[in-house]
């Protein structure tokens, strides 16, 4: 290889270093915040018992909820509603966890479907 086409070899390569290097130093870290699910509040689990509906509901927000409402349809074996049950908690904490239990009080309940889960 001839002097200036090796020279030539060598400034492209330098460039190509010092510009990888330039790059490189503007990669500043940023800040990761938390991803959020899209609804503050999700029902982690559910269940009926014989007397009621038991669960959980998560908040899934970095702040407190102030009044967390939860609220199921009651339904009897034609799929009629025959009534509602509800329970609600106070400040629920940031990303915190809330056991609920709604009380099914009407005869011949055979499912049931939550028509509300709320911060108030």
């Amino acid at each position: 290889m001839s002097a200036p086409r090796f020279l030539a070899v060598v400034v492209i390569m330098i460039v190509i270093v010092v510009g990888s290097i330039a790059f490189v130093g503007r990669l500043v870290p940023q800040e990761v915040s938390r991803p959020q699910p899209s609804e503050p509040l999700s029902l982690v689990e559910m269940k009926g018992t014989g007397s009621g509906i038991v669960g959980v509901v998560k908040n899934n927000t970095d702040r407190d909820m102030g009044y967390v409402v939860i609220r199921f349809r009651l339904k009897d074996a034609s799929g009629a509603q025959i009534g509602t049950t509800i329970d609600n908690t106070r400040g629920l904490e940031a990303y915190g966890l809330w056991k609920f239990r709604c009380p099914i009080t009407v005869a011949g309940c055979k499912t049931f479907e939550v028509v509300e889960l709320v911060n108030r």
